[in-house]
């Protein structure tokens, strides 16, 4: 695991865990470069079973990460076939995201670490500027949302990636 990964509990495969969760901070890290140490700086991230109702949350001010485990062993696939349903998404807002690795287990880990960095990047963004449904729910998941879009290199609005990159 990276190093400011914890994991708690027992994980079913570690190891597709950890690929998942360094692909994601890799795309990360590729697309912010310099400000990679900056945004990451105290960042702890909590793996474990249960330690979170949704797929992962993010305290924001003590720079603290919690993903689910059981919940982030999904595919991407497989979240968007469980959530478009409920209304957070339309189809294609997560596998056409990174589509090549969309039907993989522990994918939507890949998706859901950078959308938490997103949080701890901290910026808010109007609702009608989100690329999803789920991110007009509240400026900060707006937020949230454009950034993972920016850092998987798809379309947003012109004036969110502006705050985005003002942000960092």
């Amino acid at each position: 695991m990276s190093e400011f990964i914890k994991v708690s509990g027992e994980i079913v495969d570690e190891e597709a865990l950890n690929k998942a969760l360094n692909f994601g901070i890799e795309q990360v890290r590729t697309k912010i470069g310099s400000k990679f140490s900056e945004v990451i700086s105290g960042v702890e991230v909590q793996v474990g079973n249960n330690i979170t109702e949704s797929g992962g949350e993010t305290d924001e001010k003590q720079k603290i990460i919690k993903i689910d485990t059981k919940k982030s062993s999904m595919s991407l696939r497989d979240v968007e076939d469980l959530l478009v349903p409920q209304g957070y998404y339309d189809t294609g807002n997560l596998t056409e995201l990174v589509p090549s690795i969309a039907d993989q287990a522990y994918s939507y880990s890949s998706y859901n670490i950078v959308h938490e960095l997103g949080h701890i990047v901290g910026g808010k963004l109007p609702v009608e500027l989100s690329p999803t449904r789920y991110g007009r729910r509240a400026t900060n998941e707006a937020f949230a949302e454009a950034f993972t879009y920016w850092v998987y290199n798809k379309p947003i609005d012109p004036e969110a990636e502006t705050i985005i990159r003002d942000k960092l």
